[in-house]
Formats: C-alpha cells, sequence, structure tokens
C-alpha cells in the first residue's frame, strides 16, 4: 500500500521533480547535489512530467521549436500552437507571436508597429524611433535620437534636456539660444568669445 500512494504522490503531485518508480527516494529522485529534490527530467531525452514532448514545453522545462508537440501557446518558442503543434509566428493572427513585439507588428513582420506600442529596436517602429522605455515613437525633431524632445518640435534646436523644460547646462535665455557662461560663443557654447 505504501508504494502504491508514494507512486501516486510521485505521478499527481511531483510530476514537475521528475519522479521515477513507486518506492520514493530511489538514486533517480534525487537533484544534481543528491538531496531529493527536482532531478534533471528536462535534459534526459524522454517525454516525462508535464513535459509536452521530449524535454520541452510544459511548467518546468523550456518552451518546444516548432513542429514539437504543445498543449497551450505557452509551450512553444514561437508563441503560437496550433492543433497540439507548435507553428512558426504570423503576422497577421492577432496574436503577439514569434519575435513581434507587439500584436503582428514588430519583429521580422514587414508591419511596424504604432507609436506608444511596445519595441526592442527602432525599425520595430513606424517612427523608426524606440525610445529608452522601449516603447515606439517618431524622431520628429530629426536629431538620430529618440528621445523626449521628440515630443517638443518648438524645442528641438539641441538646447534642451530630454523632459524639454530645462536648458542644457551651457545654455540659458528664454529659447535656450545664449551661451550661459558669457566666455563662451557658438551653436554650442564651446568657442571661446572674442
Amino acid at each position: 500500500m505504501r508504494g502504491f500512494i508514494t507512486g501516486f504522490v510521485c505521478i499527481g503531485l511531483l510530476a514537475l521533480a521528475g519522479c521515477r518508480g513507486g518506492g520514493g527516494g530511489s538514486s533517480s529522485d534525487t537533484g544534481p547535489s543528491g538531496d531529493s529534490g527536482p532531478s534533471l527530467t528536462c535534459s534526459n531525452g524522454i517525454q516525462d512530467g508535464t513535459e509536452t514532448d521530449v524535454d520541452c514545453g510544459g511548467v518546468a522545462c523550456m518552451a518546444c521549436g516548432v513542429e514539437k508537440a504543445c498543449g497551450s501557446h505557452s509551450d512553444c518558442l514561437t508563441k503560437v500552437c496550433e492543433a497540439g503543434k507548435c507553428t512558426p509566428g504570423d503576422c497577421n493572427n492577432g496574436v503577439e507571436d514569434g519575435d513581434e513585439t507587439y500584436v503582428d507588428c514588430g519583429g521580422s513582420c514587414p508591419i511596424k508597429c504604432d507609436d506608444t506600442r511596445p519595441c526592442k529596436v527602432g525599425s520595430d517602429c513606424k517612427g523608426g524611433c524606440c525610445s529608452q522605455a522601449k516603447l515606439c515613437g517618431s524622431d520628429s525633431d530629426n536629431d538620430s535620437y529618440c528621445d523626449l524632445e521628440d515630443n517638443c518640435p518648438d524645442k528641438d534646436d539641441g538646447h534642451w534636456t530630454d523632459n524639454c523644460q530645462q536648458c542644457l547646462p551651457q545654455f540659458t535665455g528664454w529659447n535656450c539660444n545664449q551661451c550661459a557662461d558669457p566666455k563662451f560663443t557658438g551653436a554650442n557654447c564651446n568657442q571661446c568669445a572674442p
């Protein structure tokens, strides 16, 4: 009876730990350090535990590649599980999958994401700009930087801090167009005044 109960607990409750047999405490039940922790079922070459395919899927293992068995989108690297198999992402399926940064846009999709949508790099975005906050935007001041100055086109001369509220340290004046130190002159206030 004890073997049956131990086996039931192993199969029913500790599948993630990779239990084997009905006896509990066997050498195959031990973790890497010899304790009774989880064994390395995600690299043993067989489908076991909660794996949906050999050494992938389920709760404990890495997601599966294309054509591997799956039970849900989370079992797949592409985040697309159709008819029990992981399939490549699709840029027109209403799901954020594959390398998309938002639903059906960004990544390798030909469709680029609108402003304020998540992004990883500028090429994910219609405006060509991915901010430090990893949101799409537009480089409206054409300074080749995606920054908060892009949100204030009347202050696009490069003399403002990122919050568009203060002049950079070397500038002063209502329009941030004067050198703060009268000893300097020039567009960047980096030349000695005559």
